[in-house]
């Protein structure tokens, strides 16, 4: 079963994600046959051909969804101001985030985006500011992003972002709802999947076969997948996260993180399937 939110209903429903892309997007009778095309070739989803194409946005998915008088709102957040440094693309701190995602996306197979964890060993090492950055970056350079909050001990990105209601990883992982990405104001290719609170068993369940899945499920809509995590001085969750998704990038802060804990954290990665992709020392 896909985890894609709304997935089951778009099967349902192409004929109304049809009906908007026409509609709203301006998509022609030989836009659609190349969707079709693709979706019978490859044995997509409509909505996944699509998004393959380069034809719609996440966005876009949504929007067609909310259209049905049954379906929530949709949640949009906003860029907190010590974020704002990152949306200016003349910034000393967005080039060097920018230089970074460069030198990651060098490191991924041919053709493929980003997948990661940021792992950290210490709290306040600055996970979950680094990960909205690099999300926000790779947005930036106009493909479809999606940061995750796995960070289900303390989370942190409902703040960054002021998001407020909606279904997050937690409530998706305990099997009560699908989660609904958040919508960012001004940044049309960020989603924001917000922790959804916090958990006593958050290690299980991000250790779980549903949270592989939703993950898998979600790299078919979105180029990139930033996930956060909590630091692992406090739990091997960050580990079990970069099992999860293939790959994780490691944080350290000068003066803050102990060299012994980075040490003990990168020999933890490298005795699991996750890939170690590089490293970042905050100043």
């Amino acid at each position: 079963m896909s985890l894609i939110p709304g997935a089951s209903s778009f099967r349902e429903d192409a004929v109304q994600l049809a009906a908007y892309l026409v509609e709203r997007k301006g998509l022609s009778l030989d836009h659609l046959k190349q969707i079709i095309a693709l979706q019978r070739a490859q044995e997509l989803r409509f909505s996944e051909a699509a998004l393959h194409l380069g034809l719609a946005l996440p966005a876009d998915l949504d929007a067609a969804r909310h259209q049905r008088s049954d379906a929530p709102a949709p949640v949009i957040g906003q860029a907190a101001a010590e974020l704002h440094s990152y949306r200016d693309l003349g910034h000393p701190e967005t080039q060097k985030i920018g230089s970074l995602r460069a030198q990651l996306l060098l490191r991924q197979p041919a053709g493929q985006g980003i997948k990661l964890a940021v792992v950290s060993a210490s709290v306040g090492d600055g996970r979950s500011r680094l990960a909205a950055a690099l999300a926000m970056s790779c947005a930036q350079s106009g493909q479809a992003t999606l940061l995750i909050d796995a960070d289900l001990r303390n989370p942190a990105q409902q703040q960054l972002f002021n998001l407020h209601g909606g279904v997050g990883l937690l409530q998706a992982l305990q099997g009560a709802a699908l989660p609904q990405p958040a919508t960012i104001d001004g940044m049309p290719q960020l989603a924001v999947l917000a922790a959804g609170g916090q958990a006593t068993d958050a290690l299980e369940l991000v250790s779980s076969q549903p949270f592989r899945e939703l993950i898998e499920s979600y790299a078919g809509r979105y180029r990139h997948i930033i996930i956060d995590t909590p630091a692992t001085g406090i739990g091997f969750d960050g580990t079990a996260t970069a099992m999860a998704c293939g790959a994780a990038l490691l944080l350290c802060r000068r003066h803050h993180t102990p060299l012994d804990a980075c040490q003990q954290l990168v020999s933890q990665l490298r005795s699991t399937p996750a890939r170690l992709l590089g490293s970042v020392l905050r100043g």
